[in-house]
C-alpha cells in the first residue's frame, strides 16, 4: 500500500534545533510526499538554516501569528491524504512513518493513527509515554477505539508529534484554534476524537524534547499557571456544550472540568487569593457535591479566616 503523507513543521526561532528535526524526516524509511516548514516570523538564523534544504522542503514564511496559524497554513497548503506534524525541537526515529502505514494497512478506516513516545523534559525522562499515562494495551499492542474522546480526556495520549491524521477529518474539525495561546493541541484532538475511530499502537518511534527556552509552550504553562488552567477550563466548557456528545462523554468532560477547577482553586490559595479560590470551588458545588471540593473549600475558608484574623491583630 502506497499512501501520500504530508509532514508539517511549524518553527519560530529554532536555528539550533530545526535541522535535527528535518533530518529525522528526511531519514524516514517510508518517504513522505512533502515536508512543509512554516516559519512563524523567526528573527534568528532559522531562515538561513532552512534555505540550505532547497527543494527538499516547502518553505512558507508568515508574520508572527502563533503555532496554531502555522499548523493551519501547513494543512491548507498540503496535498496529501494524510497529515503528520513535527515540532521544530523534536525528532522522529526512522521507522515512524512506516509504523503509521503498517497500522493503516491493518485498520484502513481509522481517522487517526497514534504511536507511543519517548519524552525528555528538562531533568525528567520517560522512554514509554503511554505507560506513564497508564494506558493499557492488549497482547497485540494495539487499541482500536471507536469513540476515543473519553480515552483522550482521561489519558491525553494523542499529541501532534505522534499522530498521523486523515486530512478530511482535520478539515471537518475546523483546524487548530487561533484563539488559544495554550492547549491548542488538546482542543484540536478533543474535536478530532469525534470524527471517527483511532488506532493506537504501543510502538515507540518519536522523541519529544522539551527544551529549556523562554518561548517553549510547556514552559509558558509553568510560568503562568492561572492563565494555563483558565484556558483549559474554557476549552472543556466549550466541549461540554457540543450536542453530539454521548452521556459518557459528557460525564468524562464534566469530571475533568471539576478536576481543573480544583487545580485552579489550589493555585489561588497558593497566591493568597482566597476569594477567587472559594468562588471557583462553589461552581463545582452548584452542579454536584463531591468531598474533594468540600474539603478544599473548607481549607480555603480557614486560610481566608486566618488571613483576616492576622490583619485585625
Amino acid at each position: 500500500m502506497t499512501i501520500d503523507i504530508s509532514v508539517i513543521i511549524p518553527v519560530f526561532n529554532r536555528e539550533k534545533y530545526i535541522s535535527e528535526a528535518i533530518e529525522s524526516v528526511l531519514n524516514q524509511q517510508y518517504k513522505p510526499k512533502e515536508i512543509i516548514v512554516v516559519d512563524d516570523g523567526s528573527t534568528d538564523g532559522t531562515a538561513q538554516v532552512l534555505s540550505q534544504y532547497g527543494e527538499k522542503i516547502i518553505y512558507i514564511y508568515q508574520e508572527n501569528k502563533g503555532v496554531s496559524t502555522s499548523r493551519n497554513q501547513g494543512i491548507l497548503n498540503s496535498t496529501s491524504e494524510f497529515i503528520t506534524f513535527l515540532d521544530s525541537d523534536d525528532i522522529w526515529l526512522p521507522e515512524k512513518l512506516e509504523a503509521h502505514v503498517d497500522s493503516l494497512r491493518r485498520q484502513p478506516d481509522a481517522s487517526a493513527y497514534i504511536l507511543n513516545m519517548e519524552m525528555t523534559r528538562n531533568n525528567w525522562h520517560t522512554s514509554d509515554f503511554f505507560s506513564f499515562r497508564k494506558l493499557n494495551f492488549p497482547v497485540n499492542g494495539e487499541l482500536y477505539i471507536h469513540r476515543p474522546l473519553c480515552s483522550q480526556l482521561k489519558y491525553q495520549f494523542a499529541w501532534v508529534q505522534n499522530t498521523m491524521i486523515r486530512r478530511k477529518c482535520i478539515d471537518d474539525s475546523n483546524l487548530f484554534s487561533n484563539d488559544l495561546s495554550l492547549y491548542e493541541d488538546f482542543d484540536f484532538f478533543c474535536r478530532l476524537a469525534m470524527k471517527g475511530p483511532w488506532l493506537v499502537s504501543i510502538k515507540n518511534h518519536v522523541k519529544v524534547m522539551r527544551r529549556e527556552e523562554t518561548d517553549n509552550l510547556s514552559n509558558q504553562r509553568i510560568r503562568h499557571p492561572e492563565e494555563s488552567l483558565n484556558q483549559m477550563l474554557g476549552i472543556l466548557k466549550k466541549l461540554g456544550c457540543l450536542e453530539e456528545l454521548t452521556k459518557n462523554e459528557l460525564k468524562a468532560t464534566d469530571k475533568l472540568i471539576r478536576s481543573y477547577r480544583r487545580k485552579l482553586a489550589k493555585r489561588y490559595i497558593q497566591i493568597g487569593d482566597f476569594v477567587a479560590s472559594k468562588e471557583i470551588l462553589k461552581e463545582n458545588l452548584r452542579t454536584n457535591t463531591d468531598y474533594k471540593t468540600i474539603l478544599l473549600l473548607m481549607y480555603a475558608a480557614s486560610r481566608d479566616f486566618r488571613h483576616h484574623a492576622k490583619r485585625c491583630i
